[in-house]
């Protein structure tokens, strides 16, 4: 019988590490430059800064929280913006685009203090850069209101009205003992409510492309699809 097993190809069994290595190569690269170019040792740069300042474990826990309800929020608009691109969903492929986009500038800023170090660094004031936030998300609001109303905006509504009190009692209780307590204890009850909206949102367009996919995007719906589902980007 002749030998029917094909041979071992060593290029195709790499090809799917093609994106890792690059991923290491430019992270590498990155740490290179970091160490070279930073101002404080090299211990003080990889190390986590609780056990370096000897320092106890929940020291800034609720700031970690954070940088990770703004991470989920993005991941799940990300994620919602590939599904509708999927199913041919065009108005909530760019509604949710741009919340990926906004999400991932807050997360940047919350996670390098860019509101603190930016206006210092250009001599700007911080209500400036505060302002340049209120406008970018009421652009990204008034541009894709007609799919957002669709959503659960419930929830995006209760995010900005108390990130935006987080905002005015940094401004307004600059002086006062307790300002960090109340600016940080509602900033992160506002990233709660960010980060359900697009996590519930992203569930939602999930199930209404999967069970009524749009006319040529090549997804074939289910036999039995779900009755009661979120109408969410169905152009």
């Amino acid at each position: 019988m002749p030998e029917r097993r094909a041979g071992y190809l060593l290029g195709s069994a790499l090809l799917p590490l093609m994106p890792l290595l690059i991923a290491w190569a430019t992270g590498a690269a990155l740490f290179g430059v970091l160490v070279r170019l930073s101002p404080i040792s090299t211990e003080e740069l990889v190390i986590d800064p609780n056990a370096f300042h000897s320092l106890p474990w929940y020291s800034g826990l609720v700031s970690n929280l954070g940088v990770l309800g703004w991470g989920s929020a993005a991941m799940a608009s990300g994620a919602a913006y590939w599904v509708c691109s999927l199913g041919g969903r065009k108005r909530a492929q760019n509604a949710f685009g741009g919340g990926a986009l906004l999400s991932t500038l807050l997360l940047l800023d919350d996670l390098f203090q860019l509101h603190i170090v930016v206006p210092k660094f250009i001599g700007m004031p911080k209500a400036s850069f505060y302002a340049m936030y209120a406008v970018l998300t009421l652009g990204w609001l008034v541009t894709n209101w007609m799919e957002l109303r669709r959503t659960r905006w419930q929830l995006l509504a209760a995010s900005s009205i108390v990130l935006g009190a987080s905002i005015v009692a940094d401004q307004v209780l600059s002086q006062s003992p307790s300002q960090l307590v109340i600016e940080d204890s509602l900033k992160f009850l506002g990233i709660v409510a960010w980060a359900q909206y697009f996590i519930f949102s992203a569930m939602d367009v999930a199930r209404s492309v999967i069970t009524s996919p749009g006319p040529g995007s090549g997804l074939i719906p289910p036999t039995n699809p779900i009755a009661a589902i979120s109408s969410m980007g169905q152009d």
